[in-house]
């Protein structure tokens, strides 16, 4: 988890993954990420293809979308550098604004008792 969270440079996982996305990643870093679990004493054994399953399944827990090529040649995500710092600047502004509601709820909450 923390290979993907550093890669995709997501602070935390998604609060609702299935309607979130805290990060993005390619499968080339997927593939990348699982050349190095390939190194654990658990996962020696294990097939590359199966780790690689294996982490796009925690990626999506996390809320991590897994963009492939087709995506990023079709223009459906701006996968260049500025557009992915984009996306991190509106998704700290949206945590922001959510630890807000969060605090405002709370503090009604306390009034009422």
């Amino acid at each position: 988890m923390h290979l993907l969270r550093m890669a995709a440079a997501a602070k935390k996982g998604a609060s609702s993954p299935g309607t979130e996305v805290c990060g993005r990643l390619s499968l080339k870093h997927i593939y990348h990420i699982a050349e190095l679990k390939k190194q654990d004493p658990h996962l020696f054994t294990a097939d590359l293809q199966d780790i690689c399953k294996m982490l796009i399944g925690t990626a999506h827990r996390l809320g991590i979308e897994i963009v492939t090529q087709d995506d990023i040649e079709s223009g459906k995500v701006d996968y260049t550098p500025s557009g992915y710092a984009n996306f991190l600047q509106d998704r700290e502004a949206y945590l922001k604004q959510k630890k807000l509601e969060t605090e405002t709820a709370k503090q009604s909450k306390m009034m009422r008792l």
